[in-house]
C-alpha cells in the first residue's frame, strides 16, 4: 500500500480530467505504480488563484500508456 497525492493545476500542460484520468510523463511512472490499486488524494497548489488544497480523493484502477503520447501515461 502507498500513499499518495496527485497535484492537479487548473493551467496544466497535461490533459488531467481529475474524476477520469491524470495524465504524466514517464519519469513519473515507478512512483504512480506503487500507487495502482489504492486511493490517492489529489491537491491544487494554493499559490494557483481560485484553488482549493486538497480537493479530492480517487482510487487508480490501472495505468496505460497515452495512445497520443509517447512517454505519457
Amino acid at each position: 500500500m502507498a500513499f499518495g497525492i496527485f497535484i492537479h493545476r487548473t493551467d496544466s500542460i497535461y490533459a488531467d480530467v481529475p474524476s477520469e484520468q491524470y495524465q504524466f510523463p514517464r519519469q513519473y511512472l515507478s512512483r504512480a505504480r506503487q500507487c495502482e490499486g489504492d486511493w490517492i488524494v489529489y491537491y491544487e497548489p494554493t499559490k494557483v488563484g481560485n484553488t482549493k488544497g486538497y480537493f479530492a480523493v480517487a482510487r487508480v484502477r490501472e495505468i496505460i500508456p497515452d495512445p497520443g503520447h509517447s512517454d505519457m501515461y
